[in-house]
């Protein structure tokens, strides 16, 4: 387990509204780990108006500068090229543990803009991604507690030490590990309901055994860390009680796995990151 302070913390801007939350979150992820921040610009995007170079640099610089006056190290970066592979490729680069980046609108709307962009950085990124919303502008920027939704794989206990990782040393900080516990089914005929393939208990006790040993392996670094097993399908437990707790953080694995207690994160870790309201840390 890495609990390690990060290094490098890349942020990915285009001068938009949603970028400045981005930068917003990133600077302080990075002020708490003293880490260097690298600010990385694909020119020619659809939402910078078509800056030219220079005046995309004194733009990168401008926000630099905000965040030097805190002592960071700030790096600028800027390519052409389409924007996911830009960001990827720079945020690689430069040896980046993680890129933060932020989505466009709401719902249908902001699934058809974030279509081109962040879900391409959901599927095909190797680093993990924070992914952060304009709503998320108006909430307290703080890493004091985490919801990680969890299937017990090595995606979702990646995103677990993630999580664990990237929190503040605070008296009220704490780690929220939730496993859902939905009965997946199986077809039977067209005039027969579907059956489940195990049954509820056995999907209940596999969930809290697995929390349970989840719970001692994160344990012992100064963070309060609870279990919680929830019914109803992943998205909508993660979601629900990410709302419920007002959580500061979500994050969740990004690779399918399936099991007894079948969470499926890596399938549904699009939709977390539509429908959470706070940013979502995505790991594979």
């Amino acid at each position: 387990m890495d609990l390690t302070p990060l290094k490098t913390v890349a942020i990915a801007t285009d001068f938009s509204e949603p970028a400045s939350v981005a930068v917003a979150w990133g600077h302080r992820l990075a002020a708490l780990h003293g880490a260097r921040v690298i600010l990385i610009h694909a020119m020619g995007s659809a939402a910078d108006h078509h800056l030219s170079e220079d005046e995309s640099r004194r733009g990168l610089e401008g926000i630099a500068a905000l965040i030097r006056a805190e002592g960071l190290r700030v790096d600028i970066e800027t390519a052409k090229g389409p924007v996911a592979e830009v960001l990827l490729s720079t945020a690689e680069r430069v040896g980046a543990e993680m890129l933060v980046i932020g989505t466009h609108g709401h719902g249908i709307i902001k699934r058809l803009l974030i279509g081109s962009v962040a879900d391409e950085l959901l599927r095909h990124s190797r680093i993990p991604l924070l992914v952060v919303h304009p709503r998320d502008g108006e909430r307290p920027v703080a890493f004091r507690t985490a919801l990680v939704g969890v299937d017990f794989n090595d995606p979702s206990q990646r995103a677990a030490n993630w999580a664990l990782r990237l929190l503040e040393r605070h008296a009220d900080s704490k780690l929220l590990l939730l496993a859902a516990t939905q009965v997946p089914l199986t077809f039977v005929g067209p005039d027969a309901p579907a059956m489940p393939l195990v049954e509820v208990a056995e999907v209940n006790d596999s969930a809290r055994e697995g929390i349970q040993r989840l719970t001692q392996e994160l344990g012992g670094h100064g963070i309060r860390i609870e279990g919680l097993v929830c019914p109803g399908t992943p998205t909508e437990a993660i979601s629900d009680t990410a709302a419920d707790r007002k959580v500061d953080l979500v994050a969740v694995g990004s690779e399918p796995r399936s099991g007894a207690v079948r969470v499926l994160l890596g399938s549904i870790a699009k939709d977390v990151v539509h429908h959470s309201a706070c940013p979502v840390l995505v790991v594979r």
